[in-house]
């Protein structure tokens, strides 16, 4: 309890010390606050699971991807608006979606036909998950392993996960994204000596390894 982990930030935490960096500061903030506060020096990583796109790789200087990663809808258990999509949702003239905001699966979502007006952008994963529980959405859009992790750590839940098979681009328009580190454009040195240690890491046994327990394989 009390220890900032996961997937993005424990292949950091991995990476710096291949690189020969030790010590991190740990800092929270909203996911649509991260790159502005990447620009304006209040952070100098991004270890957050955010997804390689070209808009966000105009801004900032990204490493290898780390993973592979489709998106899920977080439902009701029982599913009675039949949601596995984004196209199903937007052929759904009533069903309304939460989205994290700044998050890549409001675009997603958009680029599925889903109308803005029902399309609710929330600060967090914990408020998106509250307003399906309270029924002021019908589905949540996120990362499907990142879904899984956040019912594993509710009790008595009654919800469920769903997924599309696979589509993989880098656009932000399919369901399914690369997540990578982000650094900034100046600090294009630290994001090559940092990709330099994750050219050998990403995809080993020992990455494996580290990532298996946040639900990835």
């Amino acid at each position: 309890r009390g220890q900032v982990t996961g997937e993005a930030p424990e292949i950091l935490r991995r990476a710096l010390r291949g690189a020969g960096i030790d010590g991190i500061e740990w800092i929270h903030a909203d996911f649509g606050d991260l790159i502005h506060d990447l620009e304006v020096g209040r952070i100098d990583v991004i270890a957050a699971g955010l997804f390689v796109t070209p808009d966000r790789a105009a801004r900032v200087a990204f490493t290898r991807p780390t993973a592979l990663v489709r998106t899920g809808l977080l439902v009701p258990a029982d599913n009675p608006r039949r949601l596995r999509t984004l196209a199903s949702i937007a052929a759904d003239p009533e069903a309304r979606l939460a989205v994290i905001e700044g998050a890549v699966e409001a675009r997603q979502a958009a680029a599925a036909g889903v109308p803005e007006q029902r399309i609710g952008a929330y600060p967090d994963a914990r408020s998106a998950v509250a307003a399906v529980q309270s029924g002021h959405a019908h589905a949540f859009a996120l990362s499907a392993v990142s879904l899984r992790s956040i019912l594993s750590g509710i009790d008595g839940h009654d919800l469920a996960v769903v997924t599309a098979p696979t589509s993989v681009t880098v656009t932000g328009e399919g369901n399914s994204g690369l997540p990578a580190l982000a650094f900034r454009r100046d600090d294009k040195w630290l994001r090559d000596r940092v990709d330099g240690v994750l050219a050998k890491f990403v995809g080993s046994s020992a990455h494996l390894d580290l990532v298996r327990p946040f639900g990835f394989g």
